[in-house]
């Protein structure tokens, strides 16, 4: 379906804005994996599938030093972002660290806490 040309002018960005969704948002990135299961001839990572990874205590200290420091983060919302060669050969890890921060960020009572997104 697409939009009238009415509906496209009569359209308004500052509307969205006053939705609390869009206000600041901070991204917390994990860096997971170097190791990738394709072989793109075109792909950025140099020395690849050379078998690092994040430690599960590395993304903890990350995590808790966000969790604890909510006078220098002060964004509404938070995105935990999982990156790497292939970062979904680590779904483990990754599911490890986003349930560490939910535990800690309703334990500490966080903001943060039903307001995040991975």
């Amino acid at each position: 379906m697409k939009a009238s040309i009415k509906e496209v002018r009569a359209f308004k960005p500052s509307t969205y804005n006053k939705r609390k969704v869009f206000k600041s948002e901070k991204q917390l990135s994990f860096f997971v994996t170097d190791n990738c299961n394709l072989k793109c001839s075109y792909c950025y990572l140099p020395g690849k599938n050379k078998n690092r990874k994040m430690t599960f205590e590395t993304a903890r200290k990350a995590i808790d030093y966000f969790l604890k420091n909510d006078s220098i983060f002060t964004e509404d919302k938070l995105l935990l972002d999982f990156m790497g060669g292939e970062p979904l050969l680590e779904i483990d890890l990754i599911s490890q660290v986003v349930d560490y921060f939910k535990v800690m960020a309703y334990k500490l009572n966080h903001h943060w806490f039903g307001n995040y997104r991975v």
